[in-house]
């Protein structure tokens, strides 16, 4: 994805290594912070590809938005075994529900 929207890896190197210029200000609400997980799933399968760069950034925001590391990484799983196709309805819900309880 950073090479289709022309980020060098110099520019996401810069990024990475810098990130308190780039804070994350998380939502209150726990429906606000999974909705910009979702949208970061999408983005991230956009391409077909979900690479480990990609996978890092994933649990980098994930732990920025609380969000806990086995659900980040059962997120990416789900959208990757569905890549190229659309998402089952419910099915990145019932992922979270099933770390909710």
């Amino acid at each position: 994805m950073r090479e289709k929207l022309g980020v060098s890896k110099d520019e996401l190197s810069h990024i990475w290594k810098n990130g308190v210029d780039y804070p994350i200000d998380p939502p209150k609400s726990e429906r606000h912070r999974m909705t910009i997980m979702f949208q970061l799933l999408y983005l991230m399968a956009i391409d077909g590809v979900i690479t480990n760069e990609e996978r890092t950034f994933m649990h980098v925001v994930g732990l920025e938005l609380a969000v806990k590391p086995a659900l980040t990484e059962d997120l990416i799983d789900k959208t990757e075994e569905h890549l190229g196709e659309e998402l089952p309805d419910g099915l990145l819900a019932s992922i979270i529900t099933k770390h909710l309880n």
